[in-house]
C-alpha cells in the first residue's frame, strides 16, 4: 500500500468523524432553541395570566413596594385569592423545573439565568405576600412534587430565604 493510498484511506474516517461532531452540535443548538422557545411561550402564558387573575407580577409589586398582590379590583373570597396566586406561583417553579429537566439541553448561561430569575424575581414577589411566603414554605418542606435534586440544587439556593 502505498503512502497516497493510506492518506486516502484515513482522510474519509476523519472526515465522517468531523461531518458526525457537526451534525451533533448542530442537533444541540436546535433541541435547545426548542427548550428555550419552549420556556419563553410559559414564561409568556404566566405573565399573562397575572393580568387574567388580577394579581400582580413580580415587577409590580415590586416596583410599588405591595403586601397585597390582589389588585383585581373585585371583592373576592380569601380562598379565591389565595389560589390564583398560588398558582401563579406553582406555574413559576414549573417553568424553573422544566429548566432543570432539560439543562442538559442548554447552555451555562441559561441555566444561571433560571436560577437567578427564581432568586431575583420570583422569590421576591413570593416573601411580599403572607400567604404566598407560607406557601413557598410549605412546598419547600414537603419536598415530594419535584425532583430531589431540583429541590437542591435550585429551590433550596433560590429560595435559601425562607422561613
Amino acid at each position: 500500500m502505498t503512502l497516497e493510498q493510506i492518506a486516502i484511506g484515513t482522510i474519509g474516517p476523519i472526515i465522517a468523524l468531523g461531518a458526525l461532531f457537526v451534525s451533533i452540535d448542530t442537533r444541540r443548538r436546535v433541541a435547545r432553541q426548542g427548550v428555550m422557545a419552549d420556556f419563553y411561550r410559559r414564561c409568556d402564558a404566566i405573565n399573562e395570566q397575572f393580568t387574567k387573575l388580577g394579581v400582580a407580577g413580580p415587577y409590580a409589586a415590586k416596583h410599588f413596594n405591595l403586601t397585597d398582590l390582589n389588585i383585581s379590583g373585585k371583592d373576592e373570597t380569601p380562598v379565591t385569592m389565595y389560589q390564583r396566586k398560588l398558582v401563579l406561583l406553582l406555574m413559576q417553579i414549573n417553568a424553573a423545573y422544566q429548566i432543570f429537566i432539560l439543562a442538559r439541553l442548554i447552555t451555562d448561561e441559561d441555566e444561571l439565568a433560571a436560577k437567578r430569575w427564581l432568586r431575583e424575581i420570583v422569590l421576591p414577589w413570593a416573601l411580599a405576600d403572607a400567604d404566598l411566603r407560607a406557601s413557598l414554605a410549605e412546598i419547600l418542606a414537603a419536598r415530594d412534587n419535584y425532583d430531589a435534586a431540583f429541590c437542591k440544587n435550585w429551590l433550596d439556593v433560590s429560595f435559601n430565604t425562607v422561613d
